[in-house]
């Protein structure tokens, strides 16, 4: 539905044709001024477009210059040798004000019948920009300045081409420095005055021909005399032949290529990451257990290798200890009754005195003054806690149990001496 409103509102458009005569070789240049194409008087801003009837932009040698959108537009070019020989070109004209848009066709006919002007001469102008330069028409007053000093014959030269430095791969330039403008001017005559005249870089020409340029900031160490063969380029130098008739594209079926994806095989993939790594594993756990559980002694193989003597004085050494430590047990003096405690502290006067607990070590503290021995109190050197139980062997071979005294009730004759 939106195309149709489109297509209706493009054919109900103002629409006018007008036609123009151009030579191959020579500059053609066409101002879109802004009055034509604007629906109201008041308004001052329109902004162009120009393609070639049913392509979407121009030839290749066919420029439109519009600064700002409250300037006019310049269409301008060259044609070449390979032009067509007629060219429709569509001219829109977009109100910024109201959104109202006129069009515009012309149609260019292209003269091949004569010849391309040999003799040329480039000028690059470094204190113009394109659209100012087009606009006051300085093209043809730079022309008829040079006819003066080439002394050619009336209408005998032509200017060739017109372009911005911009488009023969010149810089950007900062303001207020201006982009530059390209000239050149050809014709049918030798260029020899102009040829004299010339005294090289960078004075240019001489003071009696430079009076003619003076309005130009020329650079005179790009200018360049030409003779045109039948082998060197057309003027426009900076456009390229082809394409550049305005012929349309004749249209060609694009078959892209059918991607057919081959199935993975994920099985290698599968044995690299997963099953390797767990076999390295699996082999490094049974080697690790077969060095942990395979090749320990155990105490049979430890008592064969052992001497008996060895093994006898080691259990000695067992018997000896245990019983030390029985009789250490069995000399401990238990605490007091509680009836014992209270006659004591009747017969003494000071029950609040510390007393020394007496022991039947010789260990137990002294009340003498010059008792300098060491720590009081302290446990004789055997008098270490006693292990678990052990199981003793007896040089008979028979095999001897020792419980711990840890736990053990003290006996009755520990008991009696105690009370006591």
């Amino acid at each position: 539905m939106a195309g149709i409103y489109i297509l209706v509102f493009l054919y109900c458009m103002p629409y006018s044709t007008h036609s123009f005569n151009l030579t191959e070789g020579v500059f053609f240049m066409h101002q879109l001024s802004v009055s034509d194409f604007v629906s109201d008087a008041s308004h001052t801003e329109v902004r162009f477009t120009v393609s070639t009837k049913g392509l979407p932009d121009l030839p290749k040698w066919l420029r439109l210059e519009q600064d700002d959108s409250s300037k006019p537009a310049y269409l301008y070019g060259s044609p070449t040798t390979s032009s067509a020989k007629t060219l429709d070109l569509e001219i829109t004209g977009w109100d910024k004000e109201d959104y109202s848009v006129k069009r515009k066709e012309i149609t260019l006919h292209i003269d091949h019948s004569q010849d391309v002007l040999k003799y040329q001469a480039e000028f690059t102008i470094k204190s113009a920009n394109l659209d100012i330069f087009l606009g006051s028409n300085q093209p043809d007053t730079f022309k008829s300045q040079v006819e003066e000093l080439w002394k050619a014959p009336p209408r005998g030269i032509q200017v060739t081409n017109v372009e911005s430095l911009l488009d023969r791969g010149g810089r950007v330039p900062v303001p207020p420095n201006k982009e530059g403008v390209f000239i050149a001017v050809g014709g049918e005559k030798r260029y020899t005055s102009l040829e004299s005249d010339y005294v090289g870089c960078p004075q240019g020409l001489k003071p009696d021909a430079q009076k003619f340029f003076s309005q130009w900031v020329i650079d005179w160490c790009k200018f360049q005399l030409r003779e045109l063969s039948s082998e060197d380029p057309k003027p426009n130098a900076s456009a390229s032949t082809g394409a550049a008739s305005g012929a349309p594209f004749h249209q060609t079926e694009y078959a892209p290529p059918v991607h057919h994806p081959e199935a993975r095989d994920f099985g290698l993939l599968f044995v690299v990451v997963l099953l390797l790594p767990l076999l390295i594993v699996l082999i490094i756990a049974i080697l690790l257990g077969c060095v942990m559980f395979c090749f320990r002694e155990g105490r049979a193989k430890r008592d064969q290798r052992t001497p008996r003597s060895q093994i006898n004085h080691h259990d000695s050494i067992l018997r000896t200890t245990f019983q030390l430590r029985q009789m250490a047990y069995d000399n401990d003096v238990t605490r007091p009754s509680t009836a014992a405690s209270s006659h004591d502290r009747d017969r003494d006067p000071n029950p609040n005195e510390e007393r020394p607990a007496h022991t039947s070590t010789p260990y137990a503290r002294s009340n003498e003054p010059n008792d300098v021995d060491g720590p009081r109190g302290a446990p004789p050197p055997y008098r270490m806690p006693p292990p678990a139980g052990v199981h003793v062997s007896s040089p008979d071979g028979s095999n001897q149990y020792y419980p711990s005294s840890y736990g053990r009730p003290p006996s009755s004759q520990g008991s009696l001496s105690s009370a006591s």
